[in-house]
């Protein structure tokens, strides 16, 4: 094979994993790099909301949703941007009760995503120490589904079904490097 030959492929290669990373999807409709605008007009009810919370990550609530219903529960869904492109979807239980009670909506909530997604990866519960915690994720199509539940002592418990693209550890690794 010819050196032309071999650039030209690769030169596909990486303009295709170009493409599929822009098309990435995360929750619903919405796919990775979207605008807020974009988000807006694909998910009926949401709204840009300049006043929301700003991640470790430094993506920033642009677009929310609120009273979602899923499974009988309200969520408000929050949608994150890394200058203005999507990077994260989290949908936030409304009603927070004690660990044991929101530990049935994990349950519905991990039977639900189960038989969308498959068996979870991981599934953990933790009720015995002072923090409290369950986690379930799975891995579909390159986007990582992370279901957790968080109390510390008696104190209300916080549900957040957490939508986000997968870095496998290298780009991982790289990305940390250059931080």
């Amino acid at each position: 094979m010819n050196k032309s030959f071999l650039q030209s492929v690769l030169s596909i290669v990486i303009l295709m994993m170009t493409f599929s990373a822009q098309a990435q999807a995360l929750w619903g409709e919405t796919t990775l790099g979207m605008t807020p605008s974009e988000v807006i007009k694909m998910v009926e009810g949401s709204y840009l909301n300049e006043e929301g919370d700003t991640l470790e990550t430094g993506a920033k609530e642009l677009v929310q949703l609120d009273d979602l219903r899923v499974i009988k529960e309200l969520y408000n869904v929050k949608f994150y941007f890394i200058d203005d492109a999507l990077t994260q979807v989290t949908l936030n239980l409304i009603k927070q009760r004690s660990f044991p009670l929101t530990l049935l909506v994990f349950q519905s909530l991990t039977d639900a995503l189960s038989s969308k997604y498959g068996k979870p990866l991981s599934r953990k519960i933790d009720s015995i120490k002072r923090i409290k915690t369950a986690d379930a994720y799975w891995l579909s199509d390159g986007t990582i589904i992370d279901l957790q539940v968080k109390a510390v002592d008696d104190d209300p418990t916080s549900l957040n079904i957490t939508y986000q693209l997968h870095l496998d550890p290298q780009q991982k690794s790289s990305t940390d490097l250059e931080n």
